[in-house]
């Protein structure tokens, strides 16, 4: 009896659990409720090349906030795309990060730069909203790797959406 009991109690808590990649699907436009990978670079040295090998311990959900610290902060976002579109925007929904970048590989690694200093006409959406447009093709996955860099706190919520 307690095993069933158990067996119940884990199955309720595992609906509420909180995926930590994204699938991307025809019936949903926006996605705004998982989680994420993150890592503290206390050296704030790390390139693409060092973050791709590393692993990931810390979660924490899209919704972010991490207050005053002096590290740079590196998402890993992973998609898995099951629909039948390849354009998708990532935004930050903060705009105020003096670095923020989006890394993703495409034969080589790709870098699409904003922030607060980069100018509107050098972004790939022209907005004060920190946002990236990014191709995934139906059917395959995709590891996103996003980098923040600010001098105010570090909080924002993060969301990926159809084109």
């Amino acid at each position: 009896m307690l095993k069933y009991f158990l067996s119940l109690i884990l199955f309720t808590l595992s609906l509420w659990a909180v995926p930590s990649h994204i699938v991307l699907k025809d019936d949903i436009d926006v996605h705004d409720n998982f989680e994420l990978f993150y890592y503290k670079d206390s050296s704030n040295s790390l390139q693409i090349q060092d973050i791709e090998t590393m692993e990931f311990h810390e979660k924490n959900s899209n919704k972010f906030s991490f207050g005053y610290i002096k590290d740079t902060l590196w998402f890993k976002v992973k998609l898995k795309n099951e629909s039948s579109k390849d354009d998708f925007i990532l935004s930050l929904n903060e705009h105020f990060y003096e670095i923020a970048n989006l890394y993703y590989y495409d034969t080589s690694w790709k870098k699409l730069q904003s922030g607060v200093f980069t100018p509107l006409k050098q972004r790939s959406i022209q907005t004060s909203k920190l946002s990236f447009e990014f191709k995934v093709p139906p059917h395959t996955s995709q590891t996103l790797y996003i980098e923040l860099k600010g001098e105010f706190p570090y909080f924002g919520d993060i969301a990926v959406c159809k084109k």
